[in-house]
C-alpha cells in the first residue's frame, strides 16, 4: 500500500468529486497501473491510497489528474451548462423504477433546455426514464440491453415535455427481468435557446 496526498484547498480548488477522481485513476488512465484502493478527505489532506507504490512517470500522470479535475466543474462556454452525476457502479436490481439521480431543472423560462444527455451502464434487459417529478410527466423513455458498460447517449431529439418553470427531475432505472443491471456514469448537458 502506498498514499499520495495533495491538499484539497491549493491542488484541487476546494472541489473534489471522490467517487468520480477515483474512476479516472482506476479505469481512464491506463498509464497507472497500481489500483486506487480509496480516497479519502482529512481537513485538507486529500489521501489517494494505491495498493502499490506509483513508480515517478505514474506519479506525474496522477498529478495531471488531480490538477486537472476541477475543470469538470467549470463551464467553458457560456452558451453550455453541464450538471454532473457521477458515482460508482450501482447496481438496479427492482422490477418498477428505481431513482438513481436527480437534479433541479430551471425550466424552458431560464433559456436552458437539455440538450444531451450521457449515460453508462450494462444490463440484459432494463429500461431508462428521465422523469419530472414536479409535474408527474415523462420527459424520456427507452429499453436498453446489453452486457458490457456502454455508453448511450440520449439527445435532445429523443426529449418531450420539458417544463416551463422550476422543476426536479428524476433518472430512474429498472430491470425488465429478475437480472441485475448497473449504472455509473450520468451527465446533462443544458443548452441556451
Amino acid at each position: 500500500m502506498s498514499t499520495e496526498t495533495y491538499k484539497l484547498s491549493d491542488n484541487l480548488n476546494n472541489k473534489i468529486l471522490v467517487n468520480y477522481l477515483k474512476n479516472q485513476i482506476n479505469n481512464d488512465e491506463p498509464d497507472i497501473t497500481s489500483f486506487c484502493t480509496s480516497i479519502t478527505i482529512i481537513l485538507d489532506d486529500v489521501n489517494i491510497l494505491f495498493a502499490n507504490p506509483l513508480s515517478a512517470n505514474e506519479k506525474i500522470v496522477l498529478d495531471n489528474i488531480v490538477y486537472n479535475h476541477n475543470q469538470i466543474f467549470e463551464t467553458p462556454n457560456e452558451k453550455f451548462r453541464n450538471i454532473y452525476l457521477i458515482v460508482n457502479p450501482i447496481a438496479i436490481k427492482n422490477t418498477s423504477y428505481q431513482e438513481f439521480a436527480s437534479f433541479v431543472y430551471d425550466g424552458l423560462i431560464a433559456n436552458f433546455s437539455i440538450c444531451k444527455i450521457d449515460l453508462i451502464v450494462k444490463g440484459s434487459d432494463y429500461s431508462i426514464r428521465l422523469y419530472d417529478n414536479t409535474n408527474k410527466i415523462t420527459i424520456f423513455e427507452k429499453n436498453y440491453s446489453n452486457n458490457q458498460f456502454e455508453e448511450y447517449i440520449i439527445d435532445s431529439s429523443m426529449i418531450s415535455n420539458l417544463p416551463e418553470s422550476q422543476a426536479t427531475i428524476t433518472l430512474q432505472v429498472k430491470n425488465n427481468t429478475n437480472t441485475k443491471s448497473w449504472i455509473k456514469l450520468f451527465q446533462i448537458k443544458l443548452k441556451l435557446i
